[in-house]
């Protein structure tokens, strides 16, 4: 079955704009969050490599869109 109909399960956690720095996580691609992601805006995701990988290996996962269980779409961010 090819992944992009195969239903998987993972997690996901919100974090303030200032985490990624806080903890020392580098990014590799795409952009850390900002003040301008609130309820209001589209949602935004930072993912990791291996994250990314595996849903569009050989490609840039920045730009790319996935859904969770609910309606509303999530731009993905390669970290």
């Amino acid at each position: 079955m090819p992944l992009s109909t195969k239903k998987t399960t993972g997690r996901y956690h919100s974090a303030s704009i200032d985490y990624f720095h806080a903890i020392g996580i580098p990014l590799i691609k795409g952009r850390f969050f900002t003040n301008h992601d609130d309820t209001r805006s589209p949602n935004v995701v930072i993912v990791n490599e291996t994250f990314a990988r595996l849903y569009w290996p050989g490609e840039d996962a920045v730009g790319k869109r996935f859904t969770f269980e609910s309606p509303k779409e999530a731009t993905g961010t390669k970290l």
